[in-house]
């Protein structure tokens, strides 16, 4: 697979690689072809980011990309809400609490405390 990948703690230090296809790391995961993929402004920060200053969250090597959209590639023996080949969206957060207003609405780029993660 094609990614564009941070692999130093150099600023604007990013290469498109042909990296092998990752593996479900447990049952609970699926994989998504990507069909179209936005840039955000946290990339950007992140291409133009210095690294290696000693309070730096960012620890390379990784892939940017969280706006995202595609096709369920495989998917583990404990998904059950998608099955492969359903069109999905990348949303910027895990584990939702699922009580509060804006998970009930269905709001969840407005939720107050979200854990993010890189993709």
């Amino acid at each position: 697979m094609k990614a564009l990948k941070r692999i130093s703690e150099k600023p604007n230090d990013m290469v498109l690689m042909d990296l092998p296809e990752p593996r479900l790391p447990g049952d609970d995961w699926l994989k998504v072809k990507v069909s179209y993929a936005g840039i955000c402004g946290s990339d950007i920060k992140m291409f133009h980011m210095d690294c290696s200053v000693p309070d730096s969250k960012l620890r390379p090597p990784v892939i940017p990309g969280h706006e995202f959209s595609g096709i369920v590639w495989e998917k583990g023996s404990a998904v059950h809400h998608v099955e492969v080949g359903d069109r999905v969206v990348c949303h910027t957060m895990v584990k939702p609490c699922g009580r509060c207003e804006y998970c009930l609405t269905g709001n969840l780029g407005t939720l107050q405390r979200k854990k993010r993660h890189w993709i």
